[in-house]
């Protein structure tokens, strides 16, 4: 029930965040970029991008551990793991491209950029990224930049998560690059 109740809670933040209407029912789009093939969800104002061989979606079973536990080591995991992973896809766009990305941040009133969805497996590796960003800040999401983000995610080298748990994927875990990080950036880049 408590795990209904956070898959509920993250649909309502990206309604809220996007003005995204969640029963509507979205058809990929594909793309060839170099040699990724690239799905696209439209929908309403929000966006879903993301590489087709990095898109599993496999169900979990989560061995019937506590949700709460899943929910405390997914914050946990968010908090240690994923600053690092932000920094080093800001610094993929650069200097001069986070400039115009904040600036268009700051004229749509948007305080995040985008989202990032990754599943890990318990060995570590990366089975999945998706993107998620409103269309006015899609320059900001080209097929280029998903392929490098993606790259720059599954190069990460993340830890296994949930291993001891017996669970073999994580659940999706959920990151903003949002107005703060990019701030941050900026000023560690103007400090070099």
């Amino acid at each position: 029930m408590k795990r209904i109740f956070f898959i509920f809670f993250i649909s309502s933040i990206f309604t809220y965040t996007f003005g995204h209407n969640s029963t509507e029912i979205t058809i990929p789009s594909y793309s060839v970029c170099k040699c990724d093939t690239i799905y696209t969800n439209y929908s309403s104002n929000l966006i879903t991008r993301g590489i087709a061989s990095l898109n599993d979606s496999s169900s979990v079973d989560y061995n019937n551990v506590n949700p709460d536990l899943i929910n405390a080591k997914s914050d946990e995991y968010i908090k240690n793991y994923t600053p690092a992973i932000v920094q080093s896809i800001l610094k993929g766009y650069g200097r001069r491209e986070c400039e115009t990305m904040l600036k268009a941040l700051i004229n749509s009133n948007r305080r995040s950029a985008f989202f990032v969805l990754i599943r890990v497996s318990n060995n570590g590796d990366i089975t999945s990224v998706k993107f998620m960003y409103h269309k006015s800040l899609s320059d900001f999401m080209t097929y280029e930049d998903v392929t490098r983000n993606s790259q720059i995610i599954v190069n990460s080298k993340p830890v296994p998560f949930l291993a001891e748990y017996g669970i073999k994927l994580s659940p999706w875990i959920v990151f903003p690059v949002g107005k703060e990080h990019i701030h941050e950036f900026l000023e560690e880049a103007t400090g070099e």
